[in-house]
């Protein structure tokens, strides 16, 4: 459950099955409306898929996925205001 209205929290998921289609494990939804929050709209935003060997390889692997999940979201709020 995300809250995409509220623009001071910003949710990220972390996985490795975050894959487009019926065998997607995540289910993201709007808190306000439960409407599921499109694929195109929640990868890289509000979700991020891992890859588990760069993961256990570098060491900055989920600060660098955050920064990119943050300038998304950085820029979906830079259109609605």
């Amino acid at each position: 459950m995300i809250d995409q209205a509220d623009l001071n929290v910003h949710h990220i998921f972390f996985d490795d099955n975050a894959d487009e289609g019926d065998s997607c494990i995540v289910d993201t939804r709007d808190v306000v409306t439960n409407e599921i929050v499109s694929y195109k709209k929640q990868m890289g935003r509000y979700v991020c898929k891992v890859d588990p060997i760069k993961a256990i390889l570098e060491p900055d692997y989920f600060i660098q996925q955050i920064e990119k999940c943050e300038a998304s979201r950085e820029a979906e709020i830079a259109l609605i205001e």
